[in-house]
């Protein structure tokens, strides 16, 4: 597989690229969200069950599958990202970034010297797929998940060799003050997202995001959105054994 394709080919065919947000963190069950026609995976190192150990056979489970790896990384430490991208991640998508600064060391950190700060030492990356040029890069997208990202949204847009921008949109929500469930119907959190959404689009960049299910991935897909996760396999799982019990005559509990 080439570095990436299912994500690159979902936009050469002016459609967004699809994925899961990997919580369980076991490889098995990121092989098989992978193999249901997903363009990428995305393995939480913030909030998910997996970690650092468990993160290079789930990396290469989800190339078995089919779909693209790619890391949701605590922080922007530089090690974080490149032991993401030292075990064959194809790019990552970095947590809690607020300024242009922030965007631009992590961008740095997923480039070599001398465009940025990675130390060369990828473990599998050759293993694991294609290995890209080194003057190309991995993808890097940042996360803007508070009040502060979003005002400077249009200069973190700007950040050389950025991927794009990805919505936390519970962080924002809890950042402006609303419920983290309840924002669905708020006019000015859709606002704040779709300025994200501008700001990519002006830069020419990706805009992403978390959704809560198909339909709400379908409805930010028609506003321009690129790379949009449609859940998490722990709500995906939970909801799908709510729904076939209750049509199996049975109830939660």
């Amino acid at each position: 597989m080439i570095y990436g394709e299912p994500i690159v080919r979902a936009w050469s065919q002016g459609r967004p690229a699809y994925g899961v947000l990997a919580r369980i963190g076991a490889p098995l069950a990121v092989e098989f969200v992978a193999g249901a026609g997903l363009d990428y995976v995305c393995m939480d190192l913030r909030h998910g069950l997996g970690g650092v150990d468990s993160l290079a056979g789930e990396i290469a489970a989800c190339w078995s599958g089919g779909a693209v790896p790619l890391v949701r990384t605590p922080d922007d430490n530089p090690w974080h990202i490149g032991k993401s991208l030292d075990l064959g991640a194809a790019g990552v998508i970095v947590s809690q970034v607020a300024s242009a600064e922030q965007a631009a060391k992590a961008v740095a950190a997923t480039r070599y010297p001398p465009r940025g700060s990675r130390s060369y030492g990828p473990i599998r990356t050759n293993g694991a797929t294609e290995a890209p040029d080194l003057r190309e890069g991995p993808m890097c997208f940042v996360m803007i998940e508070t009040l502060q990202g979003l005002r400077d949204v249009e200069a973190i847009a700007d950040t050389p060799e950025l991927t794009g921008i990805y919505v936390g949109v519970t962080n924002l929500a809890l950042s402006m003050g609303l419920a983290p469930r309840g924002y669905g119907s708020n006019p000015d959190h859709a606002e704040a997202v779709q300025r994200v959404g501008a700001a990519c689009a002006e830069a020419g960049i990706v805009a992403g995001m978390q959704c809560r299910g198909g339909r709400e991935a379908a409805d930010w897909a028609a506003r321009g959105f690129r790379l949009i996760t449609i859940g998490s396999d722990l709500t995906l799982l939970r909801g799908t054994v709510a729904r076939e019990l209750a049509a199996a005559g049975g109830c939660a509990a």
